[in-house]
């Protein structure tokens, strides 16, 4: 928020990033520690999964969905509480979106013929989500596309981003200019 010059210091109180395991019940926090953030806090935000092209569902399915299970359960654990959950583009990389574009808010068809087990349980925890969202919990999915670090400038940048919100799976794109 300082590269982009949005931050306020009144956010530090508001703001705590909390340390876990993701691949654990309740991210391995004590029970104290987890009834506490039941308690106290308000917003959720979900960024957090293993990214390994080479793992298979089965590999990746107790961090990357189990962990978004954690967090519908912190949500509703004593007072609602907003989840934010971002997930990935690569939840079209299905045959039933080939050869077409992807919209961010298109529905997810078909969980038949991922390549990348980690599309998969993208696919999965969207679902647990728009689940949790019909059962009154509030949430919003986001479809961040290719985000990249840059070596000089120090801020993050997409790729495959365009002025339509349209997420481009292959792409004959110059990325050049990013």
């Amino acid at each position: 928020m300082l590269a982009f010059n949005c931050w306020q210091n009144n956010y530090r109180h508001r703001i705590v990033a909390v340390k876990g395991d993701l691949s654990k019940e309740k991210f391995g926090m004590t029970v104290d520690d987890w009834s506490e953030m039941c308690k106290k806090i308000d917003m959720i935000f979900h960024c957090g999964a293993v990214l390994n092209f080479r793992y298979p569902y089965s590999a990746l399915k107790n961090t990357n969905v189990l962990s978004t299970v954690e967090v519908l359960r912190l949500a509703s654990t004593v007072k609602m509480k907003y989840v934010n959950y971002v997930s990935s583009y690569s939840i079209y990389d299905n045959p039933s979106h080939f050869g077409k574009n992807a919209l961010e808010d298109d529905e997810l068809e078909s969980p038949e013929g991922y390549f990348l087990g980690y599309s998969e349980t993208k696919w999965v925890s969207e679902k647990l989500i728009q689940s949790a969202r019909a059962r009154g919990i509030k949430a919003k999915i986001y479809r961040p596309g290719g985000y990249y670090r840059h070596q000089k400038r120090r801020y993050l940048g997409s790729k495959r981003f365009n002025q339509q919100n349209d997420y481009r799976l292959y792409s004959d794109e110059d990325d050049s200019n990013c």
